[in-house]
């Protein structure tokens, strides 16, 4: 029975936390419509466009990419934004040091998210200095612009939402532990009821015989007793018949 309540207990306790997971993720996605994204989002620069870079950009370009793959992104975004810098001419790197500062906004807290925000408009401003850019690129530009000024605006939604669900998992978390704790307590007291019950019922039992065995020992005593007075009682009369004859 306690195997499989304590099966049960865990069914429920799995079905409580994926139902808690599946909030957490509307919260975040009401928080922000577009999604965190991911870095293996972001496009790469085609070698054509990398071989283009002047060589300083090139060389912060490459040890950006090594950075990913040590999955070091907070140094990666820093040197493809150094890259971007260093290239005023390099449109897909700028637009590529935007996109990985503002995935990677998504996913911080509010001050962090800030400040890559800032990296990732900045990059934008790169693309805007740039003459004659095609009519393609300058909506692409708009659009950008306009997601991340939503994102903004949408930032203190999100940390607040973010917060809604840290507070719902703890006081979740307490209370499944609070219930185990009260469950293990439970059980340790039905064990020790059912030693002491064990217990009480062996000395019950071997009461009962030692006072069994003592009935029989005082019965024997009493008999012997008996037999004793029979056996005076012969002589007696033995004795009495003698003098008789006499």
């Amino acid at each position: 029975m306690n195997t499989q309540r304590k099966t049960t207990d865990g069914r429920t306790w799995t079905a409580r936390f994926l139902s808690m997971i599946a909030g957490a993720v509307v919260l975040l996605l009401l928080a922000s419509p577009i999604g965190a994204g991911s870095l293996l989002d972001a496009k790469l620069l085609t070698p054509r466009e990398r071989d283009r870079l002047n060589r300083q950009a090139r060389e912060n370009y490459d040890k950006a990419i090594g950075a990913l793959d040590h999955v070091d992104v907070p140094s990666a975004i820093r040197l493809v934004d150094q890259a971007s810098q260093l290239d005023a001419e390099a449109v897909e790197l700028h637009f590529l040091a935007q996109r990985l500062a503002q995935m990677r906004a998504r996913v911080v807290a509010r001050e962090e998210a800030l400040m890559f925000y800032d990296v990732a408009e900045q990059a934008l401003e790169r693309v805007a200095k740039i003459k004659d850019l095609s009519p393609l690129t300058k909506h692409r530009y708009e659009i950008q612009k306009a997601f991340i000024a939503d994102e903004k605006k949408k930032l203190g939604k999100r940390e607040e939402g973010r917060a809604a669900f840290g507070d719902a998992f703890r006081k979740l978390y307490a209370q499944e532990t609070y219930t185990e704790g009260e469950g293990a307590a439970g059980e340790g007291k039905e064990a020790g009821k059912s030693i002491v019950k064990r217990s009480n019922t062996g000395e019950s039992r071997s009461g009962g015989a030692a006072v069994a065995g003592g009935g029989g020992g005082g019965g024997a005593s009493a008999g012997a007793g008996r037999s004793e007075g029979r056996r005076e009682g012969r002589r007696g009369g033995r004795g009495e018949g003698g003098g008789r004859r006499d």
